[in-house]
């Protein structure tokens, strides 16, 4: 029989905001570990991480990631917001939750990340950078959301990112490599209010990946809209923060359509070489359709042309290192 730590009447935090303790103090271990009311068991394993149990049972074992990338503050707000709910008794939590914030200092600078990207050191990613915040951060992740769903069902994932262009899909998902969409997952995405999803075409270092090929988990990368600074951003995020209520007290939801249209990867572009040209516009948007035989990326000496009817861009950004990708060309299925 689980025990459970004496009830205490000490606030969490001690501004009663979440966010707020996570920022003053992003590279800080939380002062209180455990934390018990009437209803929830609240640990802090990391600064920026919360495991939220339900004292009298639950079902859905559900992760919430946001600010992997720490200038894609929307979600992050609204994260911040889901826990004010929790502590303020406004939401009844019925699942038992992992929220995390992923890369707090990067969002205390403002900054994608400080060192490497995040987002592409799951899943082994990290080895070639042994000595980055963002491996030590990785690793920590992944050890916690494995011991998480440790002997448990009914997983989730969503890792929820603002994109760095505009899109004419404003919100859309990606599929890790090797999940198959099936009408329940087309059904919560369309819930979530996304209109597009793109399947991956292969294995991943991604949070979202890691989580399907090595937890066995329901997961996507959520897009939702044009990442902006603390404060600026719209309350365009209603039909994933209902979703995720309705998923966090385990209440039905009315079905939501359309179901989003899904998109494949035809081509992967990456930067290889100094002398490699995206020959794409500073302002193109994520799905952005091109003609047949429009050349799209050039080293000198290789060229990609598009092939096929209203091929689209996903992801464009020219400015990687080499080696990295600069952008996924895709199709709707």
């Amino acid at each position: 029989m689980k025990t459970h730590q004496p009830r205490t009447e000490k606030p969490l935090f001690k501004t009663g905001d979440w966010l707020d303790a996570v920022l003053k103090n992003p590279n800080k271990q939380p002062d209180q570990r455990h934390f018990e009311t009437a209803k929830l068991r609240i640990e802090q394993p990391e600064c920026g991480v919360l495991i939220i149990t339900p004292l009298s049972g639950y079902k859905k074992n559900i992760v919430i990631s946001a600010g992997i990338h720490g200038n894609e503050t929307a979600p992050i707000e609204m994260l911040n917001g889901i826990v004010t709910a929790i502590l303020a008794d406004q939401l009844e939590v019925r699942s038992r939750l992992l929220l995390i914030i992923g890369h707090p200092p990067a969002a205390v600078a403002g900054r994608r990340f400080v060192q490497v990207n995040l987002n592409r050191l799951f899943s082994g990613g990290h080895r070639n950078h042994p000595d980055s915040y963002e491996t030590l951060r990785a690793v920590a992740l992944e050890r916690i959301m494995t011991e998480f769903f440790q002997d448990q069902e009914d997983r989730f994932h969503y890792d929820l990112h603002t994109a760095i262009r505009p899109s004419l899909y404003e919100k859309f998902a990606i599929s890790p490599f090797g999940q198959t969409l099936s009408p329940s997952m087309l059904s919560l995405l369309a819930n979530c209010g996304i209109e597009a999803v793109l399947q991956n075409h292969q294995p991943a270092t991604t949070f979202s990946f890691f989580s399907h090929a090595a937890l066995a988990a329901t997961a996507f990368t959520f897009e939702l809209g044009k990442a902006a600074p603390f404060g600026q951003n719209p309350l365009e995020l209603s039909a994933i923060h209902l979703h995720l209520a309705h998923q966090i007290t385990d209440q039905p939801e009315p079905l939501r359509v359309p179901e989003p249209a899904i998109f494949r990867v035809v081509h992967e572009l990456v930067r290889s070489s100094k002398q490699y040209r995206l020959n794409v516009g500073d302002a193109t948007q994520n799905f952005t359709p091109f003609e047949l035989n429009t050349l799209i990326e050039t080293d000198g000496l290789t060229d990609y042309r598009t092939s096929n009817i209203n091929e689209r861009i996903v992801f464009p950004n020219p400015d990687v290192p080499i080696g990295q990708r600069t952008g996924l060309m895709v199709v709707k299925t």
